[in-house]
């Protein structure tokens, strides 16, 4: 098994002196990267592991009351419905969002920060001169 690289959100990708031992795919083309893959787990195999990821617990060490899977609330062992799924990928999309502003709000402030250098730095120069 390779490690894979999935370059997201980029006009384009390209990758100079590969490696040997890891892929590198764009978002666009990784889902038919995964499809020509050769299975490594068995279907019950592949739904344990879903079961166990969608466990709140298996990610926070108290679970929250809003992100109870439907295994949790209806006692059963079902998987998650397509609507459920959904709403927890929008949640994540908008944490991801949250955080992509964060990122560019502090890009703004770095920029600014060295524009006023740069302004200021000749009036710096000339109050430390004469």
């Amino acid at each position: 098994m390779k490690p894979l690289v999935v370059v997201v959100g980029a006009a384009g990708a390209r990758v100079r002196g590969r490696a040997a031992d890891v892929e590198t795919v764009t978002a666009a083309r990784v889902d038919r990267y995964l499809r020509h893959l050769r299975p490594v787990y068995s279907v019950e195999e592949v739904r344990e592991l879903t079961r166990a990821a969608l466990k709140p617990r298996t990610w926070y060490p108290r679970a929250p009351k809003a992100l109870k899977t439907p295994e949790e609330r209806a006692g059963s062992s079902a998987l998650p419905t397509q609507h459920e799924l959904r709403t927890w990928f929008a949640r994540v999309r908008s944490e991801v969002d949250a955080a992509r502003r964060v990122q560019s709000f502090w890009a703004a402030g770095a920029a600014a920060v060295l524009v006023a250098a740069v302004l200021g730095a000749p009036a710096l120069v000339q109050g430390l001169i004469g």
